[in-house]
């Protein structure tokens, strides 16, 4: 055996299971949050959390895993970096064992764009959908805004992952070594390799681990301590004299000037008479003014309450509304309800939630 084919056990199994499943989540995750529709959310969440778990184990293992998994071992010094550059320009790449200077380059970007999409995902889960342990902790106008952030760093984890895959293509036939191999078996050439001496750190792992568990800690102290606010349920009352015709919306779904309007011109309803006693009328003005869109925290809420008004009290003229409509073809629309049956195709209708993952794919499943 010659010495160019001796080959060396180089990525242990642990590092080989989290690029593959870390390759499967992110394409998951995209999948689910560019591509499918909203009651997709719950798997785009599990993804989440599984890409999230893969995170901490992986940042774990750089201190106390084997020899060419170390962070020790990335060799990261700015003259390594723009060596190992240069010589691929002049196409004249180095054999590197473990990670080569870009290569660890590449490794901490992708784990640091995660981590962003990670935190901004947890926000967004928290503030806009109001769902999740920080549900009753992070405002709604700081999950919106980090929705924008959560897509452009999931692009940005896209594009690195695209260049990562342009860098292993071109070092492979530069080299002449298989690396996509490498990962699924670990095994490399070990000829005219350039070694990087690697230290394990058990303290610098505990130490670590011990500041995730405390921030895992505080984040459940807050989780408990600010509870998510209860939903406010529909009184008999308002169901009995607003249920006969349509649902009864949930009170947060409209502005307590849109609500007023409705309820101080009740014997116009919408081309139908309806007239409650006097002392009913009042009492449901008061429950729906008390209870309407500024005094919640859901996305329906800011959305499609904080943008109806006096001159236009309607939930179905609202720019949102019409928008997450919009692609759902009319005759499944009308066959489970239309726009006054919310209930025919969120299962929370009455609640005022509107959760992503309540809606029944089936009937609002987008027209072909």
């Amino acid at each position: 055996m010659s010495g160019d084919d001796i080959k060396i056990q180089v990525w242990d199994p642990f590092i080989r299971i989290f690029h593959w499943l870390s390759v499967l989540g992110v394409l998951l995750a995209s999948g689910t949050g560019f591509l499918l529709s909203d009651p997709w959310l719950g798997l785009h969440v599990a993804v989440g959390c599984a890409l999230a778990l893969l995170l901490v184990a992986r940042f774990f293992w750089g201190y106390v895993g084997s020899n060419y998994g170390l962070f020790s071992s990335f060799p990261l010094r700015r003259q390594e970096i723009l060596h190992h550059f240069l010589d691929l320009t002049l196409l004249r790449p180095r054999h590197y064992l473990g990670h080569t200077p870009l290569g660890s380059v590449m490794v901490v970007s992708l784990m640091t764009v995660m981590a962003v999409v990670v935190v901004t995902g947890i926000l967004v889960l928290s503030g806009e959908e109001r769902q999740g342990p920080l549900a009753g902790v992070v405002p709604y106008v700081i999950g919106h805004h980090a929705k924008a952030l959560h897509s452009l760093s999931t692009l940005a984890l896209l594009a690195l992952a695209a260049l990562h895959v342009v860098g292993v293509l071109t070092e492979s036939l530069l080299t002449k070594q298989n690396l996509p191999k490498a990962m699924i078996d670990g095994k490399k050439e070990a000829a005219f390799h350039i070694p990087y001496a690697a230290r394990r750190s058990w303290g610098q792992a505990a130490k670590r681990l011990g500041q995730t568990a405390l921030l895992g800690f505080a984040l459940a102290l807050l989780a408990l301590l600010f509870p998510p606010s209860p939903t406010v349920t529909l009184t008999s009352n308002y169901v009995r004299h607003c249920g006969s015709c349509h649902d009864p919306f949930h009170p947060s779904l409209l502005s307590s000037p849109a609500w007023q309007a409705i309820v101080g011109n009740l014997p116009l309803h919408f081309g139908k008479r309806v007239a409650p006693a006097s002392d009913e009328l009042s009492e449901l003005m008061g429950w729906l003014s008390a209870h309407a869109a500024e005094t919640a925290s859901t996305e329906p809420a800011f959305a499609i309450g904080s943008a109806s008004t006096l001159e236009a009290p309607r939930i179905t003229a609202t720019p949102f509304w019409r928008t997450k409509h919009q692609a759902i073809e009319e005759a499944k629309f009308f066959a489970a309800g239309g726009p006054l049956r919310c209930s025919g195709c969120h299962a929370d209708a009455s609640s005022g939630t509107f959760a992503d993952q309540a809606i029944d794919s089936r009937s609002a499943r987008p027209g072909k």
